[in-house]
C-alpha cells in the first residue's frame, strides 16, 4: 500500500494486480501521466474520428454517426452532406446516420465530466469543482463524502452547478414519494444549456433553447429547431427555397411528458392525468396536481409556511397540437388520479374507492378512508383507540371547479348557483343548466338530434337530481337543496363560504381554517369538547360569505346581486335569480325573453342586508322544504 511517500506491506489485498497494459512503453510515473491525460481530456477535434473516445472537445460539438466504419466530431449533422475538396456539399443520398454517439451515462457517484448523464433515474450530474463532477439525486453544498457517508460541514465543497442532459425519461416514479424531488432544483435553470439551437439537429434534446423556436421533424433522419415549418422549404447553402415536393414532416417533436414530482421545464406537460406543470423558482418547476404558495417539503411531508415558496405558475402546455382539443380535454379527465385507502391523499385530495374521503391526520399526513375516529391510532396491522386526539379528521378536497372545467374530482363548482354535471365517463363540467341535446362547437352550444350529455349531477353534498327537460333553468332546483350545500357548526366553511344553521355565519380563523359559528371570540381556543378564553387573540374573526351573484345566476346563497342596479326575484319556489327588472309575464328562451299569457315569475324582491341575511335564508330554505 502507498502511504506517506512510500510502499507499506500490509496483510490485506490491495492490488488486483492484472496487467492492463496497452502501450509498450513503460512510464516513470503512471499516475502522473494518467492525471495529465486527465487534465487535457481524452475527447475529439472537430472533423476527427470520435468512435472510440465518443466525446468532442470542442464546446457544442457532438459526435455523429455515419456509418459502421466512422464516427466525427462536428457542430451540426445533416444526413445528406457529403465532404468533398474541402468543403460540404448536399446530395439527393443519405451520407449520415447523424446518431449522436456518447459513451453510456454514469453510475451514482461516478464522474459524469465527459457522459453529461446519469443512468440512475432522478439523478443529475453535479459540479464540485473544476476537476469532479459526479452523479446524485440531490446536492449539498456543505455536504463532503467520508469514507462511507456524508457528514456536513461548515464549508461550501460542491458547487452544484448541474451539467447533466436526461437521457430517457424517468421510469420511476417519483410521485410515489409524494415529494416533488427539489433538492435538485439548479437542474432546471440549466435545461436551455442542453436544449438545441436553432438550424442544429434537436431529434436528441428535443428541445429549442430559442424562445418561440420548435422542434420540427424533417424526416426520420434529421430533426431541427426553428420559429416556424414550411413542408415544401428546402435549405439550399444560405438560404429556404420553396419547392413542388414535401420536403418536410413537419411534425413537432416534443420530450415525453413528465410524472408527477419530476422537473416539467423542459416537456412542460405531465404524464399523469389532471396534473399540471408549476413553476416553484427561476430553478424548479415540477408536476403536481395542485399548488399551494405556502408550501414547503419536508422529510416528513408538505409542511405550511408563512413565505411564499411557491411561484405557482402553471406552464403546462398540450403535450401535442391535437385536431380535437376538446376530445383530448375529455380524455384527460380519469378518475386514477385518486388515491387508494391508506395512501396518502394530501396532493390527490381524492379517493379511488367508493364513499372514501380524504382525511388530515395533521399537517404532515393526509390519507383515504370510509371513516375517521379523531382517537384512532393505526399499529402495525390494526386501529387502535386512544384517549388522545390523533386525527384532525378536516375533510380534504380540491378547490371547487371554474364553469367549463372538469369538476370530476372536485365535485363542486366555484360559481354559486352552478352544478357539476356529468356528460360521460370521461368529462363533467360547472355549468348553470345542462341539456342532454346541446354540443360545445366553435361558435357556441349548439342543440343536436343526439344525446350528448348525461346531465347526472354529481355535486357534492346535492341531494336534487336534474331532468334536463327546462333549458333554461333546468338546474333551477339547486336552489332547494342549498342548506346541504352549507357546512353545519365546527365543520369547515372555506369553500362553502355559508353556514347550515340559522343565524350563524362562517369566520375566518387564520389562512388555514374558516368555521361555521353563532358568533367569534377573537380570544377564544376549543380544548377537546369546550372553548377556553386565552390572553392571545386566536381568531381573525373576519366573516367569509360568498360573491354577490351576476345577473342571471341564482343568488340564494349569495343574498345580493353584483351589478348595483340588480335586484335578487323570486321566480318560484325553486328559483330566485338576479336582474334589473322583474316581468312576471316574461320566460327566458334560446332566442331570448319572450312575453307569455301565464305569469312565470313571481317576482318578490329578496335582497337582504346585513345581520338579517342568515336568518332570513334560513327562513327561506325552511320555507322550501315545508318545514
Amino acid at each position: 500500500m502507498w502511504k506517506d511517500g512510500g510502499w507499506v506491506e500490509t496483510n490485506e489485498t490491495v492490488w488486483d494486480c492484472e496487467d492492463l497494459t496497452v502501450s509498450p512503453v513503460e512510464s516513470a510515473d503512471p499516475i502522473a501521466d494518467a492525471e495529465a491525460e486527465d487534465e487535457k481530456g481524452t475527447c475529439s477535434q472537430d472533423g476527427a474520428s470520435c468512435a472510440l473516445s465518443q466525446c468532442c472537445s470542442e464546446p457544442g460539438s457532438k459526435c455523429y454517426k455515419k456509418n459502421d466504419h466512422w464516427s466525427s466530431c462536428n457542430q451540426t449533422c445533416n444526413p445528406y452532406y457529403m465532404w468533398k475538396d474541402g468543403g460540404w456539399v448536399e446530395t439527393n443520398e443519405t451520407v449520415w446516420d447523424c446518431e449522436e454517439v456518447r459513451p453510456p451515462c454514469s453510475q451514482a457517484g461516478e464522474s459524469c465530466a465527459l457522459t453529461q448523464c446519469c443512468s440512475e433515474p432522478g439523478a443529475s450530474c453535479y459540479k464540485k469543482n473544476d476537476y469532479w463532477f459526479a452523479c446524485n439525486l440531490t446536492c449539498d453544498p456543505n455536504s463532503m463524502w467520508m469514507e462511507d457517508r456524508w457528514v456536513k460541514t461548515n464549508e461550501t465543497v460542491w458547487d452544484c452547478g448541474v451539467i447533466a442532459i436526461e437521457s430517457t425519461d424517468n421510469a420511476t416514479d417519483a410521485a410515489d414519494t409524494d415529494a416533488p424531488a427539489d433538492s435538485a432544483s439548479s437542474s432546471d435553470a440549466s435545461t436551455a444549456s442542453a436544449c438545441s439551437q436553432n438550424g442544429e439537429s434537436c431529434a436528441q434534446t428535443m428541445c429549442c433553447s430559442e424562445p418561440g423556436a420548435k422542434c420540427y421533424k424533417k424526416n426520420d433522419h434529421w430533426s431541427s429547431c426553428n420559429q416556424t415549418c414550411d413542408p415544401l422549404s428546402l435549405w439550399e447553402v444560405d438560404r429556404w427555397v420553396v419547392t413542388n415536393e414535401t420536403v418536410w414532416d413537419c411534425e413537432e417533436v416534443r420530450p415525453p411528458c413528465t410524472p408527477n414530482g419530476a422537473s416539467c421545464a423542459l416537456s412542460q406537460c405531465c404524464s399523469e392525468p389532471g396534473a399540471k406543470c408549476y413553476k416553484k423558482n427561476d430553478y424548479w418547476s415540477s408536476c403536481n396536481q395542485t399548488c399551494n404558495p405556502n408550501y414547503l417539503w419536508m422529510e416528513t411531508g408538505w409542511v405550511v409556511t408563512n413565505e411564499t415558496v411557491w411561484d405557482c405558475e402553471d406552464l403546462t402546455v398540450s403535450p401535442v397540437e391535437s385536431a380535437d382539443p376538446i376530445a383530448d380535454a375529455e380524455a384527460e379527465d380519469q378518475n386514477n388520479t385518486c388515491s387508494q385507502n391508506g395512501a396518502s391523499c394530501a396532493l390527490s385530495q381524492c379517493c379511488a374507492e367508493p364513499g372514501s374521503k380524504c382525511y388530515k391526520k395533521n399537517d404532515y399526513w393526509s390519507s383515504c378512508n370510509q371513516t375517521c375516529n379523531p382517537y384512532y391510532m393505526w399499529q402495525v396491522d390494526r386501529w387502535v383507540e386512544t384517549n388522545e386526539t390523533v386525527w384532525d379528521c378536516e375533510e380534504v378536497r380540491p378547490p371547487c371547479t371554474p364553469n367549463g372545467e372538469s369538476c370530476a374530482l372536485s365535485k363542486c363548482c366555484s360559481e354559486p348557483g352552478m352544478k357539476c354535471y356529468k356528460k360521460n365517463d370521461h368529462w363533467s363540467s360547472c355549468n348553470q343548466t345542462c341539456n342532454p341535446n346541446y354540443l360545445w362547437m366553435e361558435t357556441g352550444w349548439v342543440k343536436t338530434n343526439e344525446t350528448v350529455w348525461d346531465c347526472e349531477v354529481i355535486t357534492i353534498d346535492s341531494t336534487d337530481v336534474s331532468t334536463a327537460s327546462d333549458t333554461t333553468d333546468s338546474a333551477s332546483s339547486s336552489d332547494a337543496s342549498t342548506s346541504s350545500v352549507c357546512s353545519p357548526n365546527g365543520e369547515s366553511c372555506a369553500l362553502t363560504k355559508c353556514c347550515a344553521e340559522a343565524g350563524s355565519k362562517c369566520y375566518k380563523k387564520n389562512g388555514n381554517w374558516s368555521s361555521c359559528n353563532q358568533s367569534c371570540d377573537p380570544n377564544s381556543m376549543w380544548q377537546v369538547d369546550r372553548w377556553v378564553t386565552t390572553d392571545e387573540a386566536v381568531w381573525d374573526c373576519e366573516e367569509v360569505s360568498l360573491p354577490c351573484s351576476p345577473n342571471g345566476a341564482s343568488c340564494a346563497l349569495s343574498q345580493c346581486c353584483s351589478d348595483p342596479d340588480s335586484k335578487c326575484y323570486k321566480k318560484n319556489d325553486h328559483w330566485i335569480a338576479c336582474n334589473q327588472t322583474c316581468d312576471p309575464n316574461s320566460m327566458w328562451t334560446e332566442g331570448g325573453w319572450v312575453v307569455t299569457s301565464e305569469a312565470v315569475w313571481d317576482c318578490g324582491e329578496h335582497i337582504i342586508d346585513g345581520s338579517e341575511a342568515s336568518q332570513n335564508l334560513w327562513d327561506w330554505l325552511l320555507h322550501l322544504f315545508g318545514r
